[in-house]
């Protein structure tokens, strides 16, 4: 009889555990319980979704000013889910705890394995958010997801871990690894008729919990994002919802898009011509064809101007139509994503010749290939410049490495005699062409009186 009444009593106390999991999970927030399981900040409990439960992902765009338009990448995402193996305990607002098990396969499945933001390739507006004279704007978008319920064959909190992948690098996004990890706990517990199991809760963690485990103050998040907060706290055994989810974690940063403006402007000096232009082409390269920036199509007055004047949408990998510039106007570009780099080039039009140089407000190395151009000749950057230093890390906000160019045409001074240099040579040679003449006509006559009887 006493055996059967521990057993007894063992089974109870089993049952008010799983019971008191399930308060946090199944009661409303206004019976102050945590954000965690409210499915307007935890989509993985919004079972009533007419798309059904989901996990969000984000991504924040940005540029130096608020005002430009930026492209949201086609990036792609791939995720995988696996089970993982008991890992420790989960502690909730009464103090009860349970040990997790491994998530059986095919219990939390992805409906896609991949992902891209619906909104990929379209122009974003920005706002300066923080008041700091810079733009930014973040895009969220759900991830969906499926319980099978009919994998768990007994109550409990399972871990799945998932993994997410991208070709981040290929559209110049940064991001705190290759890879980044969710751990995700689905919460279990047996239908009311007995019959077979259900899910009646899931929380999104960063990370495997230290020693403790899983408690009230683990901060959780709502998927790859930049969100997250502790479930509350509790003193003197009142247990304090939090209500707001925290943003920017120092730990877990979302990925990140930086983008540049880029401006080229036009000197001409000792014109003798008067009000020449010269042809630009910029061409921007990075990922052909799936990256995106806006660029001005006509000379402006100013840099400001011609960056509001920037409004046509550009595509890397390709050369942007020929701007005219003269002197003192400018070209610009606008949210030329982070792994891009940039080639611009000009072409002398003019029955002159220039000599070229070129200074950028922020490579001090940049370089022309041509440093003198007569008619129908052209100068360009000796290699493509990069717009950041990106490709030197990947991981943190990269650092602008191309700022303002400016080219500079001076015309050749002319020569002595008055003649332009570049027309000089034909001159020289109808003189010496005359003096030909002049010598055989004289030759002529000398060699006719000779012959005379």
């Amino acid at each position: 009889m006493k055996a059967i009444f521990k057993k007894t009593a063992a089974l109870a106390a089993s049952a008010i555990l799983t019971a008191t999991l399930a308060v946090p999970a199944m009661s409303a927030f206004a019976d102050g319980e945590s954000w965690i399981e409210l499915p307007a900040q935890n989509g993985l409990v919004d079972f009533a979704a007419t798309d059904g439960p989901y996990f969000n992902k984000s991504i924040t765009l940005h540029n130096d000013d608020p005002s430009v338009k930026v492209y949201v990448p086609a990036v792609t995402y791939t995720y995988a889910i696996a089970g993982v193996e008991a890992s420790g305990k989960v502690t909730d607002k009464n103090d009860s705890s349970v040990n997790t098990k491994m998530g059986p396969e095919g219990g939390l499945t992805l409906v896609s394995d991949t992902f891209q933001f619906s909104e990929k390739d379209t122009a974003k507006e920005l706002t300066d958010a923080d008041g700091d004279g810079k733009g930014e704007v973040t895009i969220t978008e759900k991830v969906k997801v499926s319980y099978d319920e009919s994998k768990f064959t007994a109550a409990g909190i399972y871990r799945y871990e998932i993994t997410e992948t991208a070709d981040y690098a290929d559209y110049g996004i940064t991001r705190s690894a290759d890879s980044v990890t969710r751990l995700v706990d689905v919460y279990v517990e047996q239908n009311s008729d007995g019959t077979g199991f259900k899910v009646y809760g899931a929380v999104m963690l960063y990370e495997v919990p230290g020693e403790a485990g899983v408690t009230i103050s683990t901060e959780k998040t709502d998927g790859f994002t930049d969100a997250g907060e502790k479930t509350g706290t509790k003193e003197d055994d009142v247990f304090t919802p939090t209500t707001e989810k925290k943003t920017d974690p120092t730990a877990y940063i979302a990925d990140q898009l930086y983008t540049y403006n880029y401006t080229v402007e036009k000197l001409i000096q000792n014109s003798l011509i008067g009000d020449e232009t010269f042809p630009f082409t910029v061409t921007v390269n990075g990922t052909d064809g799936k990256q995106f920036f806006n660029y001005s199509d006509a000379a402006a007055d100013s840099a400001a101007a011609a960056i509001a004047a920037a409004t046509t949408k550009g595509t890397v990998g390709t050369a942007d139509s020929d701007v005219e510039l003269a002197d003192k106007k400018f070209l610009a570009l606008t949210a030329v994503p982070a792994n891009a780099t940039i080639l611009v080039s000009e072409k002398n039009t003019q029955t002159a010749t220039y000599t070229v140089t070129v200074e950028d407000g922020t490579k001090s190395d940049l370089a022309v290939d041509a440093t003198t151009i007569s008619k129908d000749q052209s100068s360009k950057f000796s290699a493509a410049a990069a717009i950041s230093n990106y490709a030197d890390d990947k991981t943190t906000e990269p650092t602008k490495s191309l700022g303002d160019t400016t080219f500079t045409n001076k015309m050749v001074s002319i020569s002595p005699t008055g003649v332009i240099f570049m027309i000089a040579p034909f001159v020289i040679m109808l003189g010496a062409g005359a003096f030909l003449l002049g010598l055989f006509m004289k030759n002529r006559k000398k060699d006719a009186a000779e012959s005379i009887i």
